[in-house]
């Protein structure tokens, strides 16, 4: 991967789920890609409507699972425009 497109060169890429302990519930992060001391945390979202601050607040609140010492935070967004059923 080249690291002019990302924060850092990272060595594994993967969707993640789990228990938060803290909350006693199951949660899921996207995609999270890391090396030893760097993650990039990524929320997916397939709607119209305008993603909303929330969605970033529970990304990071998430990330707090892990302990890495330096994080960064993206989210996508793909607009549903064309869809034929």
């Amino acid at each position: 991967m080249n690291s002019q497109k990302t924060p850092f060169l990272f060595t594994d890429a993967g969707r993640w789920w789990g228990n938060d302990s803290r909350k006693r519930e199951e949660c899921e992060i996207d995609l999270i890609a890391d090396n030893k001391d760097n993650a990039i945390f990524v929320e997916c979202k397939w709607t119209n409507e305008p993603v909303k601050i929330d969605t970033l607040e529970i990304l990071v609140d998430r990330s707090k699972l892990f302990p890495y010492n330096k994080k960064y935070y993206f989210w996508q967004q793909y607009w549903i425009t064309n869809l034929f059923f």
